[in-house]
């Protein structure tokens, strides 16, 4: 049961407890991965950052989680990535870290205003590293804001 919530409410349905996690003033997890390329693979990072911000621009209130990992997955493999993203999109962060809503092929449920999100495209390619960008995202009625802010410049390491 969720603090605020009422004891006959806890059984109604997910969803109820889903709403109350990204605005109540308690711990909550946030989630920030960032997976580099290493070497001259930048243009890969560029098309992974452009196709993340689609992401992170498609959410709102109401939209398919299905339709947003569509919309992601189709603009890599556009870019030549087919085959090499192999997770889902995203998922809801709350308490836990890995709550519903999944942001995955499979799953056609509607995300709802308050839910936090992560939007985290990656692609790996076999011998030569990965990208994955990730960020939280507030859905909105009418779009989200993004939660995470971290800077999407190409840095040597090392």
């Amino acid at each position: 049961m969720v603090q605020g919530e009422r004891p006959e409410q806890s059984a109604v349905v997910p969803q109820l407890r889903r709403r109350a996690h990204a605005a109540q003033g308690q711990a909550r997890c946030s989630a920030l991965p960032l997976l580099l390329p290493r070497g001259p693979n930048a243009p890969s990072m560029q098309r992974v950052q452009r196709a993340q911000q689609a992401g992170r621009n498609a959410v709102r209130e109401g939209i398919a989680a299905r339709a947003v990992d569509a919309l992601v997955r189709d603009m890599l493999a556009v870019d030549g990535f087919e085959g090499l993203f192999g997770h889902a999109l995203g998922h809801g962060i709350g308490i836990d870290i890995h709550e519903s809503p999944l942001l995955s092929q499979r799953n056609p449920e509607l995300l709802l205003a308050g839910e936090v999100i992560t939007i985290e495209p990656g692609v790996y390619l076999p011998g030569a590293g990965g990208v994955r960008i990730e960020d939280d995202v507030l859905v909105l009625p009418d779009g989200s804001e993004t939660l995470t802010h971290f800077t999407r410049d190409w840095m040597e390491l090392g």
